[in-house]
């Protein structure tokens, strides 16, 4: 994830009393051991999660908040673009028109060629935040994209 050929570990945990209840998410990355980045998410009731027909084979709203926490919004989270993809370069083209810190026209630079290795936190199950990615000049994750 970071783009510097080191072992990175992506960790996601989830607890909760019971289903019908809030539920405790975080959502971190490590390199070599460092702590690199990190959201928590305390007490969501998750308001949003009032589309049972998104998750398949659930027959109850605890039901289905558990078959997303637990089986499906890890999967969802991280995303490998490559090159050869047509929005690899919608991407890019829009992350490189809005005004930018110079260091963002850099990391475009650097991605033109290469997979964007990113992740996009969700809000609710049917909508993600912002794209995030590795800004190996910085040294930190920015946002490159919001669809």
């Amino acid at each position: 994830m970071t783009y510097g050929g080191n072992l990175e570990q992506v960790i996601y945990e989830v607890s909760t009393e019971d289903w019908s209840k809030s539920v405790n998410w975080s959502f971190s990355i490590y390199s070599q051991g460092q702590l690199l980045f990190q959201h928590v998410v305390e007490g969501e009731d998750n308001k949003d999660f009032q589309d049972e027909g998104y998750i398949d084979n659930c027959s109850s709203h605890a039901e289905c908040r558990q078959e997303w926490y637990v089986k499906q919004a890890f999967g969802k989270m991280i995303d490998v673009i490559k090159p050869t993809e047509p929005r690899h370069d919608k991407i890019l083209q829009s992350s490189g028109l809005r005004p930018t810190p110079a260091y963002l026209s850099q990391l475009v630079a650097f991605l033109l060629d290469k997979d964007i290795v990113g992740f996009a936190l969700p809000k609710s199950p049917v909508q993600f935040g912002t794209l995030m990615t590795y800004d190996k000049f910085s040294g930190d994750f920015v946002p490159l994209y919001h669809p």
